[in-house]
């Protein structure tokens, strides 16, 4: 989240003028105002912001263009291996609820 929030801060403070980030660290500055979502890199418009276009299709790029996110889960070099266990069983339970 670290990383995030710098990347926030800097195009708030006009120290870059743009990047390409998870919604999670754009949303709040976005709803207040701060901080233009220029597009998202999904097929579909996000139901989080479904005003914000698509970049498919738009500025010159195919319809097929796709970049999506890719999150993991990560740990310190020596975590030990049985937590290491423990989480993935959590988290491949959680992933394979009717929930998520």
């Amino acid at each position: 989240m670290a990383l995030i929030a710098l990347t926030t801060n800097s195009i708030l403070g006009q120290e870059i003028d743009m990047a390409f980030m998870a919604p999670s660290g754009a949303l709040a500055a976005y709803r207040a105002g701060n901080l233009k979502i220029l597009g998202i890199t999904a097929a579909e418009p996000s139901p989080l912001a479904p005003e914000v276009p698509t970049i498919a299709g738009n500025a010159g790029l195919p319809e097929t263009f796709r970049a999506e996110l890719w999150i993991a889960a990560v740990g310190s070099s020596d975590a030990q291996p049985d937590v290491i266990a423990r989480l993935n069983a959590e988290i491949v339970k959680i992933l394979g609820s009717d929930e998520v």
